[in-house]
């Protein structure tokens, strides 16, 4: 699993306080620990100065944090807008800044915007202006102790070699990249289709496109935060990951590597999927919940107890009030019949996510009639995989597990 924090999309605007809260509680419940402080929320602090205070209490509440951000974007908020209400996009950025800081976020993605809407200048003047916004802008962001994150999407000012055209100008830490899983994939093989979104967007300057074969490779090092979605190549869906053809063995395995990785963001809003939805498919990549969260879920989901525990002791004090006392006459019985039949034999069983490293590594278990069993093991070890495995939710990369004789491993 990731040692970088996970964060969701939350639908929480034009909600009431009592609106909020809930959806908070349904993600916290479901295993996150994390929000996005999306150009909504941020919009409404800049409406609203005390909706600062007010959301930070909210989310304490519910027991999650905000890690990141995203600016305002298209319009004059893209780095690119050179109109005459430039200043104002300046000044409104760097109040976004101030807001990171105050929401403690440390990353603020920014969109640099179309140039099919500035044909007016020329490649090198677009350019030279999104340099001049981040000159004016990094200041802050050095002050504020947040990092500007611009984003690739498919254009020609935001492909990765104009990124690094932009990063090259400016050493600072405080300045690195935002990568986009869907729109990597729409640069790398909107080829494929006759209309797709790629095509649109460079036929409006004149160009043909210029493809890019392996985006999150090359953007690597300098990678800070990043959005995960998914579509077919053809056009921005924002499909829940695996829902598209996006290689998210090579994207996850990728990611582990980038020196840089500050978070992780699901970017696909609490509107468009429930939130059980949201969570489970970022767990399936290996991201996300710790252990103790999803076992504490699971008996939830079984009626054994009321309420999700976030903190690890919190389960531990549970599970003992759920762990029966077992008397002298209970030890005298299982002593009595220690040569009862094996209920659960697991044999030589090796599972592994996405064909990555083994997070079930040849393991050799058998469980008796009666047994009372506990597995422990630190955060990401194998235990939750393990079972999956002996419940038949997961099939083995290879081993055999029998229950009551039957093989669920070829199930």
């Amino acid at each position: 699993m990731f040692d970088v924090p996970v964060s969701f999309c939350a639908d929480l605007v034009n909600k009431t306080e009592e609106e909020r809260i809930k959806i908070m509680e349904e993600f916290a419940s479901c295993g996150a620990k994390h929000l996005v402080l999306t150009c909504s929320l941020i919009d409404m602090i800049l409406a609203k100065e005390s909706m600062a205070d007010i959301l930070k209490k909210e989310m304490s509440t519910a027991g999650l944090t905000f890690v990141d951000a995203h600016a305002p974007f298209r319009g004059i908020y893209d780095l690119i807008y050179d109109g005459h209400r430039r200043d104002e996009t300046v000044l409104r950025h760097r109040l976004h800044l101030k807001i990171c800081r105050e929401m403690g976020v440390d990353t603020l993605a920014f969109h640099i915007g179309n140039d099919a809407l500035y044909t007016h200048n020329s490649y090198k003047q677009n350019h030279d202006n999104i340099c001049r916004m981040i000159e004016e802008l990094l200041p802050e962001a050095e002050a504020c102790g947040v990092t500007m994150c611009i984003e690739n999407i498919w254009g020609r000012p935001n492909i990765t070699p104009a990124l690094f055209e932009i990063k090259n100008k400016f050493p600072s830490e405080y300045l690195g990249f935002c990568f986009d899983s869907g729109h990597a994939h729409l640069i790398e093989n909107g080829w494929r289709f006759e209309e797709n979104a790629v095509h649109e967007r460079w036929e409006l300057v004149g160009e043909k496109p210029n493809w890019q074969k392996d985006v999150v490779t090359d953007m690597l090092p300098q990678i800070v935060n990043c959005h995960l979605h998914d579509n077919n190549g053809q056009f921005d869906t924002h499909l829940l990951p695996g829902d598209g053809t996006i290689d998210w063995k090579h994207v996850i395995s990728s990611l582990k590597k980038a020196p840089r990785l500050k978070n992780i963001q699901c970017e696909i809003s609490s509107r468009d999927r429930s939130i059980k939805q949201l969570v489970d498919k970022l767990n399936e990549l290996g991201l996300n919940v710790p252990q103790s969260i999803e076992l504490s879920m699971k008996l939830k989901d079984a009626g054994y107890v009321s309420n999700v525990s976030l903190i690890t002791d919190d389960l531990i004090a549970k599970l003992k009030d759920l762990t029966p006392k077992r008397t002298v006459e209970r030890v005298k019985e299982d002593k009595a019949i220690e040569e009862k039949e094996t209920i659960i034999d697991v044999d030589d069983l090796v599972f592994s996510y996405l064909g990555d490293s083994n997070q079930v590594d040849h393991v050799d278990l058998q469980f008796k009639k009666g047994d009372f069993v506990a597995i422990i093991g630190q955060n990401g070890a194998g235990k939750t995989t393990l079972c999956r495995s002996i419940i038949g939710l997961l099939k083995p990369t290879s081993g055999t597990i029998k229950v009551a004789e039957i093989d669920v491993s070829t199930k």
